[in-house]
């Protein structure tokens, strides 16, 4: 460990135990929870990188360590002050490039007879809309508490919020994230954002009993674009987002409910390639919808789900056999960084090794694509609990190669397991297991036989809470 990794460490356990004691205090405003989790990952798989003719088994073994901290201080009842840290944010084990300390969150709440005002670094809360809003918490088979279309970053804005005793609320934010990636190279396709992200919400929603319902209406400015020219600021580009959301549970006696979730976004907007005023503006849409089924027992949750993305309003095509051509600009409708529901195919969860790049999983094309699940979770005794999934995963645009040959859109199948162990109520245990059966789009695609395998992921978790 270099020193500037035991540093932050270092930092990190002195404010750990400065509110530990301050909690011990009677009457303490600051409360304090957080974890230690260490984890360690094992992936391979007969999958050679695209566009070469290596054949190979690829694969890594690796460990990775995050130290979380969340501060919640309540001087009063209308004051309220959250800060959410990592240190480290999630380290490798044996890396020196990794980023040691990151917030999360970091914003004051303001609590008064008229609604609830928030400002600061409110990180993904700003962003959350449709289910999360109505108070979804998914129960996927891996764990996963992500959104369909959240998105894990940090973003500064203002948020308030307002609930009336008849069901009815509004919540309205505005965010700002500066984007500009002052690394870009055009030779090496890596090309530079906008300087400016912003992005104005509102959303009226309705609660009831069982359920509720939702609509929020979004519109971007400077989203994201491509600027062949460096030293020229691009366009200021404009999107609007509609995003649908509803949700309701039947109680089916005893312990047993059944519940629908549904949500879906449309997003279409203009963009230039340039800031010249002359230049053409193109037009750019896309389509998600997200949907499940819950059924609720006394030992767990299995859930029937679809979702769909279409999130690129140019048609994807090959330039050659290895090559496809796609927009770089924003893609509207995405699955958001936070969506993980199975351990390979979303690659946020359980990095894969290096021979499974992006690419593999649809690269550019990734928005573009639906799947059906089956997911759930099932307690064997009280303190072991089984996850499972399984999902056909395809594309939902088709592509051909430059000679008019038409590609199959089978993705692949994915066979997820895993098991959570509680030893105490601080401590846990999980491992999980996916393999990715990869379809014949791959094979296909690239005119690789090796592309016709399987992959799979392995990850273990250590988790000390507090």
């Amino acid at each position: 460990m270099n020193r500037h990794h035991l540093t932050t460490w270092l930092l990190g356990l002195a404010m750990l135990f400065f509110f530990a004691s301050g909690e011990l205090m009677a009457e303490s405003p600051v409360t304090f929870s957080g974890y230690l989790r260490l984890r360690t990952y094992a992936t391979g798989g007969y999958f050679s990188r695209p566009g070469t003719d290596v054949h190979h088994k690829g694969g890594e073994r690796f460990a990775v360590t995050r130290f979380r901290v969340s501060l919640v201080f309540k001087p009063n009842d209308n004051v309220e002050v959250r800060w959410r840290f990592h240190a480290p944010h999630g380290t490798r084990w044996g890396a020196t490039n990794e980023l040691p300390f990151r917030t999360m969150y970091a914003f004051g709440i303001l609590k008064t007879s008229f609604g609830n005002f928030s400002v600061g670094r409110i990180s993904t809360d700003i962003d959350s809309a449709g289910l999360q809003t109505l108070g979804y918490i998914p129960t996927w088979g891996m764990g996963s508490q992500g959104y369909i279309f959240d998105h894990d970053t940090e973003r500064d804005g203002i948020m308030y919020r307002y609930d009336w005793d008849n069901g009815f609320g509004i919540k309205v934010f505005y965010s700002k994230m500066n984007s500009f990636d002052a690394n870009a190279n055009i030779a090496n396709n890596i090309y530079p954002k906008d300087a400016d992200y912003d992005r104005y919400s509102v959303e009226p929603y309705y609660k009831w009993e069982n359920g509720g319902a939702s609509l929020a209406l979004q519109y971007d400015r400077n989203v994201y674009s491509t600027n062949t020219d460096l030293n020229t600021h691009p366009a200021k580009n404009h999107y609007f987002s509609i995003n649908p959301a509803f949700m309701h549970k039947w109680n089916l006696g005893g312990d047993t409910s059944l519940a629908i979730h549904a949500e879906a976004k449309y997003s279409t907007g203009k963009y230039k390639l340039t800031g010249d005023p002359n230049a053409e503006t193109h037009k750019q849409d896309g389509f998600g919808a997200y949907m499940d089924l819950a059924l609720g027992y006394g030992s767990g949750t299995a859930t029937l789900a679809g979702w769909y993305f279409d999130g690129d309003g140019e048609r994807q095509r090959a330039a050659n056999s290895t090559d496809f051509a796609s927009t770089r600009h924003h893609n509207l409708v995405q699955p958001g960084q936070g969506f993980y529901p199975f351990v390979v195919f979303y690659r946020n969860h359980t990095p894969p090794s290096w021979t499974m790049t992006a690419s593999q999983f649809g690269g550019l094309e990734q928005p573009n694509h639906w799947a059906f699940a089956l997911m759930g979770n099932h307690s064997i005794t009280k303190n072991i609990t089984l996850n499972y999934g399984i999902a056909d995963f395809r594309k939902s645009r088709g592509a051909q190669l430059v000679d008019g040959t038409q590609i199959s859109k089978h993705l692949g199948t994915e066979f997820d397991l895993g098991i959570v162990i509680k030893f105490f109520e601080t401590v846990q245990f999980s491992s999980k297991l996916g393999i990715f059966a990869a379809g014949p789009y791959y094979k296909e695609r690239y005119l690789n036989d090796s592309y016709d395998g399987t992959i799979w992921a392995w990850g273990n978790e250590l988790i000390f809470n507090f």
